[in-house]
């Protein structure tokens, strides 16, 4: 099996084209070039698919971990960024506690961390935290804001 890289805008366009939790990168870019779908035999190198034991036994970091630096940058940012800013920041805050299993790349595609990210920012829509609003920007909502001072107040009583 061979890797490529592709840049965000190709990703997009592929997903676009991906029939969800069904199609692979590479079947969308079969069906895309006119070439036929083809079956697993088996017989495909896997050496990139075996995991070393010691990230089998290693747990991910959890989506609601994500939650305060996602507020946080959104803060930042003036209350609403595109999506790649708010995941690069949040890569960043969060760099020091990501584990190494965290940096895998899926199946789907993502990087571990960055779809446990969006996947709490999902979670902080439905609890009111962040604002459905124009696609490809997050905005953090007064709730949110809140809750995000709620936190820091705690962390600040907790030190004293």
């Amino acid at each position: 099996m061979i890797k490529i890289d592709c840049d965000s805008e190709v990703w997009e366009a592929l997903k676009k084209n991906a029939d969800p939790f069904v199609d692979t990168p590479n079947d969308v870019l079969r069906r895309l070039l006119g070439l036929p779908k083809i079956e697993p035999s088996g017989n495909e190198n896997t050496e990139n698919l075996i995991r070393p034991r010691q990230l089998i036994l290693q747990k991910p970091t959890r989506d609601i971990e994500f939650r305060r630096p996602i507020l946080e940058t959104l803060v930042e940012f003036g209350g609403q960024a595109r999506v790649p800013q708010v995941i690069d920041a949040v890569g960043r805050k969060m760099k020091g506690k990501l584990k190494p299993i965290d940096y895998e790349r899926l199946s789907s595609g993502p990087v571990r961390w960055e779809s446990a990210a969006k996947w709490e920012r999902q979670h902080c829509v439905q609890e009111g935290l962040i604002e459905k609003f124009q696609p490809g920007i997050w905005k953090i909502s007064t709730k949110g804001i809140e809750w995000l001072k709620q936190a820091q107040k705690e962390d600040a009583d907790g030190k004293d």
